[in-house]
């Protein structure tokens, strides 16, 4: 019964560890032909990547944050979706796609400001790399608002203006 329990644990320990994340490496992509580079650590989670690192705002500024999942696609690329905290700037958190072939790990990326370019694979760009990308544009929830309130307000004005002529009309009879 003891090698049976044995052989059992074994086994179980043995399916627990290839079930469990697999940290595959940290890995470097410019955006370009901004100046960002991500610096993401990349682990096996089945069968999709979980991404994690930072961008380094082109080196002397605040490194932003960065998270994301990777999938491989029929055709043997991988798919990222990135999610990035600008740093400075707004809140709002930029949505970045990447796409790259296994053959040469470079690829297209696109991002939630309407900017694309070359996810360039562990780039070497020490001068004229560009600027740094820019962070999403998000209408300001205030505006929508008060601008409902205004309307609400010019309607309201409206209706007193026009009991206003009702009782001036009452007040000539």
């Amino acid at each position: 019964m003891t090698v049976f329990r044995t052989a059992l644990v074994l086994a179980l320990t043995l399916a627990a560890t290839t079930v469990s994340a697999q940290t595959i490496g940290t890995f470097r992509w410019r955006t370009a032909p901004y100046c960002n580079v991500m610096n993401v650590t990349v682990t096996q989670v089945g069968n999709f990547y979980r991404l994690e690192g930072f961008d380094e705002q082109c080196g002397g500024n605040p490194r932003q944050p960065l998270w994301g999942i990777g999938v491989v696609q029929p055709n043997g690329s991988i798919t990222f979706g990135f999610s990035q905290v600008m740093i400075p700037g707004s809140v709002t958190t930029a949505a970045i796609r990447a796409s790259i072939s296994l053959s040469g790990l470079s690829g297209a990326w696109a991002d939630s400001s309407g900017s694309s370019g070359t996810f360039e694979f562990n780039p070497n760009c020490t001068s004229n790399c560009g600027g740094p990308r820019s962070a999403p544009s998000a209408p300001d929830r205030m505006m929508a608002a008060d601008a409902a309130a205004v309307d609400a307000l010019r309607a309201e004005i409206e209706l007193l203006k026009q009991t206003v002529a009702a009782l001036a009309v009452r007040k000539d009879d």
